[in-house]
């Protein structure tokens, strides 16, 4: 047998060890011993209280997630309840009241009846589907925070403002945890692949960040992930034996979208787009490709930023004349083709921004920890981007689904495109299916890059502001 052939098969067998997953009866008896366990917890909840009730589902979820993983690193799911907990003490005003709270708690009241808790299901529907104003088929509802308000209320009858912040914490997990169970029934992403998301999505300095306030994108990003799952399941032929569960996880998926952000169906069809052609499955396109030889691959830096700039052009005008002028002192500059999406990312990277003598705690609701945890998310962010410059032709060349996904990552941040300026949520998003580059050594670039770019920045925002 040839070298390659001994190279391919055991390429081979490492993808199918990392692809192998519980069988559906061992997934079947984990989640319904979590069923079991929440609805103990739940059922007791006027006996625990409400900082017990939420740090026992809190653990529970946790655990719940370590018990689909193997390896250490799973483990460090079980940071998510010490932080969480630790940080509740440190806000000064309700957090409710944090950024644009207001607006999602008149949302709430606009279809959960108060007293009894019952959802106006009908108006919802409307609201969501049969507006004249929506896109693609889809209104702007914020159903994201829905749940996230109704639980504490669903629990106690008077909760502590305090309790919107652990339910939107578990909220989290259990987002997660839906995602995971899908793709190991599925067999489609390889585990460590899945877990580095699942970590990203739950105990990242991100996530943490996102959470110190009241907001829709838990749904997104699930439903986005769900699309990973489902994509990659319905165009690769080994993941092909459940394909009526696929289609279904897939309209799930795209449905969650709908409703949390219609323009990102866009990004979506971009992302198609670029993995069909680095996949070589566009026939006319990819045999264009193919014809530049290496060269190919400095085409699809420019192949997304023309992409990204269309989209903008067709996106919703709420979006191109609306939110995407909001945000930045440089609005002219974010809205050039091209150049203003590098502009965007950057912003998106590193706002709330400069940090020395912060003066906008507000945001954080005064409660300190959730500026340094910013500084990190903006390290990793700004560790995934330049890694993406600095490696692109080494990860389109690479292993499939650390490329899928980055390649997925990479077309969610196109809608910045059509997003406001200068805020660090709209880039979250995006910041999950990148942090498998970091697996890779090969992939991986010295933290000194990131680093010397955030003082980079922070040195060029302090003499502006000086000047």
């Amino acid at each position: 047998m040839s070298n390659y052939s001994v190279s391919r098969s055991v390429l081979i067998a490492e993808r199918h060890r990392n692809r192998i997953s519980y069988g559906g009866e061992q997934l079947f008896f984990k989640a319904v011993s979590f069923v079991i366990f929440a609805s103990l917890i739940i059922s007791t909840a006027s006996f625990l209280g409400e900082f017990l009730t939420f740090l026992l589902l809190d653990i529970l979820l946790s655990v719940y997630l370590i018990s689909l993983f193997r390896g250490r690193l799973r483990f460090l799911f079980m940071i998510h309840p010490v932080f969480v907990f630790l940080s509740s003490f440190g806000f000064q005003i309700p957090f409710t009241e944090i950024g644009v709270g207001y607006t999602y708690l008149n949302t709430y009241k606009q279809f959960v009846d108060p007293t009894s808790l019952s959802w106006d299901i009908e108006n919802l529907f409307d609201q969501i589907f049969r507006q004249d104003e929506g896109y693609f088929g889809f209104s702007k509802v914020y159903v994201g925070t829905l749940p996230i308000l109704w639980f504490p209320k669903f629990l106690f009858r008077a909760p502590a403002d305090i309790t919107v912040y652990f339910s939107l914490s578990i909220f989290t997990l259990f987002c997660t945890a839906i995602a995971v169970n899908v793709s190991l029934f599925h067999r489609v992403i390889r585990k460590d692949v899945l877990l580095v998301i699942a970590l990203y999505l739950t105990v990242s300095p991100t996530f943490f960040d996102i959470n110190s306030t009241l907001h829709r994108y838990t749904l997104l990003c699930l439903g986005l992930f769900l699309f990973l799952i489902a994509y990659i399941g319905l165009t690769r032929k080994f993941a092909r034996h459940r394909p009526i569960s696929l289609i279904l996880t897939l309209s799930f998926a795209i449905i969650l979208i709908g409703i949390s952000k219609p323009p990102i169906f866009l990004s979506i069809l971009l992302f198609m787009i670029l993995d069909g052609w680095v996949r070589d499955k566009l026939p006319i396109l990819s045999s264009f490709l193919l014809k530049l030889g290496s060269t190919r691959f400095v085409m699809y830096p420019i192949i997304f930023l023309l992409g990204s700039a269309f989209f903008s052009a067709v996106a919703p005008e709420e979006y191109t004349l609306g939110f995407s002028q909001r945000g930045g002192q440089y609005t002219a500059m974010a809205n050039v083709p091209g150049l203003g999406l590098v502009v965007r990312v950057v912003y998106a990277m590193l706002s709330p921004f400069p940090w020395t003598n912060f003066r906008q705690m507000q945001l954080y609701g005064f409660n300190s920890i959730f500026l340094f945890v910013h500084m990190l998310s903006s390290f990793l962010a700004s560790w995934m981007v330049i890694t993406l410059v600095l490696r692109g032709n080494l990860i389109l060349r690479g292993r499939d689904d650390i490329r899928t996904s980055a390649i997925f990552g990479v077309a969610v941040i196109s809608s910045l495109a059509f997003s406001a300026i200068g805020f660090h949520v709209y880039l979250a998003p995006a910041l999950p299916f990148l942090a498998p580059l970091l697996l890779d050594k090969v992939n991986r670039i010295s933290v000194i890059y990131p680093i010397g770019f955030l003082i980079f920045f922070e040195v060029i925002a302090r003499a502006a502001q000086i000047l």
